[in-house]
This record gives C-alpha cells, structure tokens and sequence, in this order.
C-alpha cells in the first residue's frame, strides 16, 4: 500500500451534518499522534488501524 500522512486538527475532521453524528474514520492506518498545542500527547503503532476523533463524546452526539 502507498503510505500517506494526514494531517489536521481534531476540529477539521468534524462534518456539520444536519443530524450529528460520528464521521472522519480512518481506515488501514499505521500510525496515530494526537497532541496538544505544546507538542504532547499520544503515539499508536500498528497494523491496519481505524479511528475517528472528534469534540465531541458519543453520548453529546445522540
């Protein structure tokens, strides 16, 4: 597979459907960061991964 870097803010993955709802998964990822604006956070590794962030909890968006 061709590799790629995605790159954004947890604000630009968010869609302002009608209806809320999750949207902006990834899919077949290798590798997750996700950091503050001081540069710390969180690394994932692994093999054909998915995720989604969002502002939002699961509970907000029923």
């Amino acid at each position: 597979y061709p590799v790629d870097f995605n790159g954004g803010t947890v604000e630009s993955e968010f869609t302002p459907y009608i209806k809320p709802q999750e949207s902006g998964n990834k899919t077949q990822v290798s590798f997750v960061s996700l950091t503050n604006l001081e540069n710390t956070g969180i690394s994932i590794t692994g093999n054909a991964l998915n995720f989604s962030t969002s502002e939002y909890t699961l509970d907000e968006l029923k």
